[in-house]
């Protein structure tokens, strides 16, 4: 027992510390009259706890690499952040059809968990470190 309340104090604080910007859009969600609460509650959990899998994944996929290799990891946000450049300025933009300002409810709540998971990836980082430390990863392997 005395393992476990170290670990979900560490847990508390990454949480807070790296879903501070994650509120604030849930806020912003909450604030837009389209979206009903219940689909932006829904859709920030669903998007939770698609980033808790990812980080999961990511720490067990930790486990199979070798420590020459994971500062390699950081080419992947480099080309994305390369390709959403050349999107930008090299590419031309479709126009785009006016929306319509009724939207079927399921596309709102993958809305809100889109949007939760695209600004998670300092979450996903933590904790999959955090994961990739811990031996919980090692119990749950296949």
């Amino acid at each position: 027992m005395n393992d476990v309340l170290p670990i979900i104090g560490v847990a508390a604080i990454a949480f807070l510390a790296t879903n501070a910007d994650n509120l604030l859009l849930l806020f912003a969600f909450l604030a837009d009259r389209s979206f009903k609460p219940w689909q932006v509650i829904v859709g920030y959990a669903l998007g939770m706890v698609s980033i808790l899998a990812l980080s999961w994944l990511v720490a067990w996929f930790a486990h199979f690499l070798r420590a020459d290799y994971v500062g390699f990891l950081g080419i992947v946000p480099i080309g994305l952040g390369l390709k959403r450049l050349y999107d930008r300025f090299v590419r031309h933009a479709n126009s785009a059809k006016p929306a319509s300002s009724r939207r079927p409810t399921h596309s709102q709540i993958i809305t809100v968990a889109l949007a939760d998971v695209s600004h998670g990836p300092d979450t996903i980082i933590l904790f999959s470190a955090l994961l990739a430390d811990s031996d919980m990863v090692a119990q749950f392997s296949i």
